[in-house]
């Protein structure tokens, strides 16, 4: 009997640890966020600008609904505007769909984060953190991030 036991217990977590690599495997596959190019537009003094071209990216071989697109972008680490796109779409299967998001830092609130943006006698740093998040809530959203220099 002990031997039996001790028989199912491997072969459970034998079982066990082959779901969890897949559901890893699947997890890494969930449509999420690439992004490409980030640029500011500083011509308006009163009221810069910085463009954060992204894309959706689902290298499933089915399409997943998406809730939600949570976006944040921090210049030399200060937090400079976040977008919450509600998206409520299907990815397709094994899809790319590219965007573009406008950030606007709140120049009356933050005019820290105005005046970072506006001093190009530094290296402008950006890092730009965005979160997937499906229509299932037994899904865990994936949050992916893009940093480089600001031009």
């Amino acid at each position: 009997m002990i031997s039996l036991y001790k028989k199912f217990t491997v072969i459970a977590a034998a079982s066990l640890l082959t779901a969890c690599s897949n559901l890893s495997e699947y997890q890494t596959k969930l449509p999420h966020l690439e992004y490409k190019e980030v640029t500011a537009d500083i011509s308006n003094k009163t009221a810069p600008v910085v463009n954060a071209n992204f894309c959706i990216v689902n290298n499933l071989d089915r399409g997943v609904d998406v809730k939600r697109l949570m976006l944040i972008l921090f210049v030399n680490g200060m937090e400079i505007d976040m977008k919450e796109i509600d998206y409520d779409k299907e990815v397709k299967a094994n899809s790319r769909k590219c965007y573009t998001a406008k950030f606007e830092p709140d120049v009356v609130h933050s005019p820290n984060a105005s005046s970072t943006l506006l001093n190009t006698m530094l290296d402008r740093t950006y890092r730009i953190e965005g979160t997937v998040v499906y229509d299932d809530d037994d899904v865990i959203p994936v949050t992916t991030s893009g940093e480089g220099i600001l031009y």
